[in-house]
Parts: C-alpha cells; sequence; structure tokens
C-alpha cells in the first residue's frame, strides 16, 4: 500500500477531473530532452487536460519548462561560483550569474502569470483570478528590478565595495 494513490473526489466536476487527466495524454509541441519533458509534465499536470486545449498555452509550457531547467542549472553554477567573484583588474566583482538568475526568475514568474498559474500556490486559477496572479507577478518582477539594479550599482563603484579578507 506505499504506492497506492487515493484520489478524494467529493464532487462530479472533480470526478470528471480527474477521468479527464488519466484518459488523454497530451504532447508536447517538439521534442524535449528529458530535464525539460520532466518539468513539461508536472507543469501540464497541474491543470486538467481541458484546460490545455489552447495551442498557444502549451507552446508557453514548453518555454516555462525550458526556463526553469536553465534556472536549476544557474543557480547551480552562481552558487558554486559565489555571488562576489574576482573581477578582471583583481578586486572583488559581482558574478554576472547573478542577474542571469534575477532576470530568469522574472521572466517565469511572467510565463506562469500567462498561463494563470496561481504564483502563491503552485497550482492553476480561474480566470477570475488571473489578473491577481499577474499583479502579483509584476510585483515580483519590480523586486527583482531593484535587486538587479543594486547589483549594478555595486558593480558600477556606487556602493561601498567589502573590504578584503586577509589571510593570516
Amino acid at each position: 500500500m506505499a504506492n497506492t494513490i487515493v484520489n478524494d473526489v467529493r464532487s462530479s466536476s472533480g470526478l470528471n477531473d480527474v477521468t479527464d487527466r488519466a484518459r488523454t495524454v497530451l504532447e508536447p509541441p517538439e521534442p524535449l530532452s528529458k530535464a525539460v519533458r520532466k518539468r513539461w509534465d508536472i507543469i501540464i499536470a497541474a491543470r486538467s487536460t481541458k484546460e490545455w486545449a489552447s495551442g498557444i498555452d502549451l507552446e508557453l509550457a514548453v518555454i516555462l519548462a525550458k526556463m526553469l531547467v536553465q534556472l536549476d542549472r544557474e543557480e547551480r553554477l552562481l552558487q558554486a561560483e559565489g555571488a562576489v567573484i574576482t573581477g578582471v583588474r583583481g578586486g572583488p566583482a559581482v558574478n554576472p550569474r547573478a542577474g542571469v538568475v534575477s532576470s530568469l526568475r522574472g521572466s517565469i514568474l511572467r510565463y506562469e502569470a500567462r498561463l494563470h498559474f496561481d504564483v502563491e500556490q503552485g497550482g492553476s486559477v480561474d480566470r477570475k483570478n488571473a489578473r491577481q496572479a499577474e499583479r502579483k507577478a509584476a510585483e515580483r518582477d519590480k523586486a527583482a528590478d531593484r535587486d538587479g539594479e543594486l547589483i549594478q550599482r555595486f558593480g558600477d563603484g556606487l556602493l561601498p565595495r567589502p573590504k578584503p579578507r586577509s589571510v593570516q
């Protein structure tokens, strides 16, 4: 009983959703790598099949899946390299990957809003709440832009640089 999945269906629409998901398998509009396909499957599973009627939504789901895989890769590399690296002139500098990660996060939020996913809960939302999700994504974009601006100001020397630690 360890791998048993139990679906608690309390309404006919819930039953229809479960039946719909079990019956129809959507395929991506283009061939995907294993990593991207795994993310795409998770995105597709967040909605019932009938909600994916629009071809453009499937295309957007592919783009979102690719961005999520790219974000994972860039975050791993940033963590391995560190946020502050040795610059061209030998002094400390902001790792350019920090800007890439920030940009990817903002783009992912915009695509989630476009697909009408609730960015707070991680599930799909009805059209009535889609505007609210888009506003939340826009607010996060502004916050990401401010963070990017601070990183740029640090790189331009407008913010004080941390003093290098002396090795003893």
